[in-house]
């Protein structure tokens, strides 16, 4: 992706985004988010009705003529607010720090659906969604950030991993312009200084939990915090322009938007609505009417993905772990444990509370302490909130954070209950991907204690002497850069603030994989099937070359060559053209060696071996290549 195809996507975001503020009257530091949100909600349905490139054009189409409509004089105070310098400083450094280092994908999960998803949008200029005949995990998930991507890749010619995650980082980005537009500053030297602070702080928050998070935002966990914290904002808005519905309005896009990214999203979303059920509440008991607005607002939580899986379920595809999980199972195995009959219940709760009390989310402390202090922080500016800006007023902004202190016990909770349910045995027991599923939790709740003490800071400046008052507004921001420089000290110096150095492995996996396809003589439209002879690698050799091989060859299957593998039938039953094997077994060897035109020597060997499948009336024939 060019650095001119990236500036046509930022450009259009924005564009539509003004367009949006505009009709919602929400400030202009909200449009890269309001822009950000309406361009992935309408990709995902385009993509859903299989139209994905056409709605890509559409926006792009779209956000000319918005463009067209507005005068110079109305566009120019909007790209100066504070808010839009943030998007645009943190995107921007974004650009260059990818530009420079082209970070790649460097852990196996990165190989799964979620860089597939990415090439398939590339390559196929649809969504990644395969037939019945192919084993993919997780084809349920919607995919409203590989959508958006498909507005940057529309005028590029190449497939990068560094532009995917560039797409990936801009929630965060957004959330960045939300955070930092919600203080209304007029002044002008405090709005120079104000916005000065905020373009040095917004590219700050993308590295505020990890300096490898250019990895992480692959994974989608990082952009699902990002936007429940940015969802959280517009609550906290202290905005009269704006009515109730028109506010309601916006957090619906919001919320729309959240759940096209991850399955996730839908909870951290309904947890956007309960807030926003309490505040119109609270205002009803005072104004007397409107609570029942929330109600609304909730729809698109369960619309949009109500309408993937709809799709899904009619070409039936429908089908994932995490698809069929009710209660009981859970009950099953919580009844086992509390009999005595196995333990598995026990084992995964005795895993999981320890890494609660031990696990170094966030500069060496552990969950449960950055959760104690985040709870904290969030009663303290309630305090400060209620004597800057009056008890009803404060009461209001300070809701945010109270409620994120009784989410917090209750995500814990759903966040066991889908290891249990959820994940495999080995996932559960291993406690994989801890610092993911927790970290977008604490990223939305930090993010929205940032945004609550900077509404506090510009409260209580008009309560102190002049000079001190135009300090205070600048003491989050300036807090911010320092603990995110301080995190990159302790992570182990400046060369960690770009990305982690090229793997090895990873050079000679693009190797293998180039090397096959050359054997193949540029097959297209294949299946393949790989078999280990190490089944802890078995999935993760199937997720690494079913990508590097996309789209060329899809995997079908992997298993290993130590288990009962009925060769003839998985062939015949997945219509597998190419087998790879990763070394085999001696039982392997004397079941399939007269199959193979070499008696499967090539397999001996620790390099992979690649044989082409010939299924003549049931009989089936290797061909080593």
């Amino acid at each position: 992706m060019s650095i001119l195809a990236q500036i046509i996507g930022l450009a259009c975001l924005l564009f539509w985004g003004f367009w949006l503020c505009c009709k919602l009257r929400l400030p202009a530091g909200f449009a890269p988010l309001c822009g950000l949100c309406f361009c992935m909600i309408v990709l995902q349905l385009a993509g859903s009705c299989n139209q994905l490139w056409l709605g890509a054009q559409l926006l792009l189409v779209g956000a000319v003529l918005t463009l067209a409509q507005r005068r110079r004089h109305e566009i120019l105070p909007q790209l100066l607010s504070p808010g839009v310098l943030a998007f645009c400083s943190a995107a921007g450094v974004l650009m260059a720090v990818f530009a420079i280092r082209q970070p790649e994908f460097q852990t196996w999960d990165e190989f799964s659906h979620w860089g597939i998803y990415f090439k398939s949008v590339f390559y196929q200029h649809r969504f990644a969604v395969w037939d019945t005949t192919r084993s993919l995990a997780h084809q349920a998930y919607p995919q409203g950030l590989p959508g958006l991507y498909a507005l940057f890749a529309l005028p590029t010619a190449q497939y990068r991993e560094a532009d995917v995650l560039f797409v990936t980082a801009l929630p965060l980005a957004a959330a960045a312009s939300a955070l930092f537009a919600l203080p209304q500053v007029t002044a002008r030297r405090p709005r120079i200084a104000y916005t000065v602070c905020a373009c040095l702080a917004a590219p700050a928050l993308f590295w505020l939990f990890a300096p490898d998070t250019p990895y992480t935002t692959a994974y989608m966990d990082a952009p699902v915090g990002a936007l429940f914290a940015a969802a959280l904002c517009v609550i906290l808005l202290p905005c009269a322009a704006n009515s109730r519905v028109q506010r309601g309005l916006a957090l619906a896009f919001l919320c729309g938007a959240l759940t096209t990214v991850k399955e996730i999203g839908t909870v951290f979303a309904l947890c956007v609505v309960g807030i926003w059920f309490l505040q119109c509440l609270l205002d009803a008991l005072r104004d007397k009417g409107g609570f029942l607005l929330p109600f609304t607002t909730a729809l698109p939580c369960f619309a949009i993905p109500l309408a993937w899986k709809l799709l899904l379920k009619a070409l039936h595809r429908a089908d994932d772990q995490f698809s069929s999980m009710g209660p009981g199972y859970f009950l099953q195995c919580w009844q086992e444990a509390r009999t005595g009959f196995d333990r598995y219940f026990y084992d995964v709760w005795d895993r999981y509370y320890a890494r609660l009390r031990s696990y170094p989310l966030l500069f060496g402390a552990s969950t449960f302490k950055v959760g104690c202090l985040c709870a904290a922080a969030a009663v303290l500016l309630l305090i400060v909130l209620i004597w800057a800006m009056g008890r009803w007023q404060g009461l209001r902004t300070a809701l945010p954070g109270l409620c994120m202190i009784l989410y917090w016990p209750l995500y814990q909770g759903m966040l066991f209950y889908v290891y249990i349910c959820g994940m495999s045995p080995y996932e559960a027991l291993e406690m994989a991907s801890w610092e993911r599923y927790f970290c977008c939790f604490f990223l939305g709740w930090i993010s929205v204690l940032e945004g609550e003490a900077l509404l506090a800071g510009f409260a209580a400046a008009h309560r102190l002497p002049r000079m001190a008052g135009h300090a205070v507004p600048a003491i989050v921001p300036c807090l911010l850069v320092c603990s995110t420089l301080w995190g990159i000290w302790q992570a182990g110096g400046a060369a960690s603030l770009f990305c982690l150095p090229k793997a090895d492995w990873r050079t000679e996996q693009q190797q293998i994989a180039a090397d096959m396809l050359t054997r193949m003589d540029g097959a297209q439209n294949g299946s393949i099937w790989l078999l280990s002879a190490d089944d802890s690698m078995a999935v993760q050799n199937m997720w690494y070359y079913q990508y590097e091989l996309y789209p060329a060859v899809t995997a079908v299957e992997a298993q290993s060559s130590e288990t009962d593998v009925d060769l003839g039938y998985n062939i015949g039953e997945h219509d597998v053209t190419w087998l790879v094997l990763f070394g085999v077994t001696d039982d392997f060897t004397a079941r399939y060696a007269d199959l193979a035109d070499d008696g499967l020597r090539s397999a001996q060997s620790t390099a992979p071996a690649l044989y082409a499948v010939t299924n003549v009336d049931g009989r089936i024939y290797l061909t080593a290549k």
